[in-house]
């Protein structure tokens, strides 16, 4: 398994990445066609406007399938800040390590890129999520039910300060 920053062109990609979200989101969250149009619709805006040196994209690869993803978008936010997206994992790779190996090199691209504040928007009841966002130093900062996708959730705001 490698961990690759998008530097260039990766067949699939994209629809990889709308691909896990839209599965995990549908099986645990019932979340329907509205959240994969917008899952589509952001990601493909991000990617258009992706700048390097302020964004990053990472991916898991393992025998050419892509396993996981996470990406820091820094380009169109306030100096300093930047928002962790995109973080999923296939199921099959859940448990070994992979997703924290992607949160560890997304941290280390926003500290070289001197974030200040690294925030991100996820669900209540995602637990092994939560965990690995707390031992990386994010904090839960506030909690809102919303109805966005179908579904009732309670959309949680974490934030991470970098010294």
């Amino acid at each position: 398994m490698e961990i690759i920053a998008y530097s260039e062109y990766y067949p699939g990609l994209m629809s990889r990445i709308i691909e896990m979200q839209a599965k995990y989101y549908h099986k645990f969250w019932n979340f329907g066609l509205e959240y994969e149009i917008n899952v589509a619709g952001e990601l493909a805006t991000f990617m258009s406007q992706y700048k390097p040196g302020k964004d990053i994209l990472l991916y898991a690869l393992t025998e050419e399938k892509i396993i996981g993803s996470i990406s820091i978008n820094g380009s169109d936010l306030d100096r300093g800040e930047a928002q962790l997206r995109w973080f999923i994992m296939d199921d099959d790779y859940i448990g070994y390590g992979v997703g924290a190996k992607l949160m560890d090199k997304a941290l280390e691209f926003c500290q070289a890129q001197h974030f200040k504040k690294i925030f991100l928007l996820t669900f209540k009841g995602l637990g092994m999520a939560k965990n690995l966002y707390e031992r990386h130093g994010f904090e839960l900062k506030n909690e809102r039910e919303t109805h966005q996708w179908g579904p009732a959730v309670i959309e949680q705001y974490y934030e991470r300060i970098n010294n």
